[in-house]
């Protein structure tokens, strides 16, 4: 034995010559998804004040070509407390004759064919049809937030706005709260927090009557859900932080956090492994990379849990109930999940006794 321990040792080139190591990297990286950078289409004048996209960090990156909207709602959303800590804006023209794009929706194409990096719109304009085209464009794994400058409930509900992904923060007058809004949001991660009873810096109620508050709270048929800014006991907050759809803001975010992290983690073990066994140890292994994600979904309050117990159940076919045919394609189906979302006290009813 120590005769061995002196060759091992006896060549300094080489660690050893009776021991080979082979290490296999399976820490490949990929792209994730983010749920916190906004970013402002600023429709500018003309095609000399167009200005590229660009990051910004400070007011000192505003670029000098932006319009006076856009660069007050970059300086709302860097001025929050919480912020999200950086933005991202360009500047295109937008005409339907001689303009880089001819509308709102083809603007939006050209950026995101270059820059899709970002999670959620903001739109430097208070004009109905650009946020109505806005609404009429934003996809599946955006969030799109608008702050219409109207007098009244009466205008506003003239809105067609028909996106589960849109919500609205009107005012009587300008206050860029959809700027101030996403950014405070989006300096928590997603699900822990609720787009209501927000204080938002620069921000303070909207303006209108009770009765027009009402209206934006409980919708007619065929009406946007709006979340004006109310003042009550001494503070100006968030109302309900719903979608136009009547769906919370919040949940909708944590969807598409759900949406990508699964995605994302069970590609990382497909790229990462040489093979996945069509076993029920592989299908397993499939499991195992969706738990990861609702673990941490549980942590982050996206999904309850009940005296300890997270509100979580996979559900996954074992390899001989599934298809030969789906087998020999190498298709693995019917792997279901469902998971109880957390969500958030928006009200509530205290009763009491009183006794002598």
């Amino acid at each position: 034995m120590e005769r061995l321990r002196k060759l091992i040792y006896k060549e300094g080139e080489k660690m050893s010559r009776f021991i080979t190591i082979n290490i296999t990297d399976k820490t490949t990286p990929i792209s994730q998804a983010g749920f916190g950078l906004g970013f402002i289409l600023d429709p500018v004048a003309d095609a000399g004040s167009e200005y590229d996209y660009v990051e910004i960090r400070s007011i000192d990156d505003i670029p000098a070509n932006a319009t006076q909207l856009a660069q007050d709602m970059a300086n709302a959303y860097l001025s929050q407390q919480p912020n999200a800590g950086v933005l991202t804006m360009q500047g295109i023209y937008i005409n339907e004759t001689d303009g880089t794009a001819t509308d709102i929706e083809e603007a939006l194409n050209q950026v995101i064919e270059v820059n899709d990096d970002w999670y959620g719109l903001l739109l430097a304009s208070r004009e109905q049809a650009d946020i109505e085209a806005a609404d009429g464009w934003i996809p599946a794994n955006k969030l799109f937030i608008t702050s219409p400058v109207e007098a009244d409930w009466t205008t506003l509900s003239a809105y067609s706005l028909l996106s589960d992904k849109t919500g609205v923060f009107p005012s009587t007058t300008e206050q860029y709260i959809d700027a101030a809004i996403m950014s405070r949001m989006f300096a928590t991660d997603p699900g822990s927090a609720t787009w209501k009873w927000k204080q938002l810096s620069g921000v303070e109620n909207s303006g209108y009557t009770n009765a027009d508050v009402s209206s934006m709270l409980s919708p007619g048929e065929g009406e946007p859900n709006m979340n004006p800014v109310i003042h009550e006991m001494g503070a100006d907050y968030t109302a309900e932080g719903k979608t136009v759809t009547g769906e919370y803001l919040d949940i909708q975010r944590a969807i598409d956090w759900m949406d990508a992290r699964l995605t994302e983690n069970i590609f990382q073990l497909l790229i990462n492994e040489d093979k996945i066994s069509y076993t029920n140890a592989g299908i397993s292994q499939i499991t195992s990379a969706m738990k990861e994600i609702f673990r941490v979904g549980v942590n982050r309050g996206v999904i309850a849990e009940e005296d300890g117990e997270p509100l979580w159940n996979i559900d996954a076919p074992r390899r001989q109930d599934i298809p030969q045919n789906a087998r020999a394609n190498r298709n693995l189906p019917d792997v279901n999940f469902d998971f109880t979302a957390a969500g958030a006290i928006h009200s509530l009813t205290v009763s009491g006794v009183v006794q002598v």
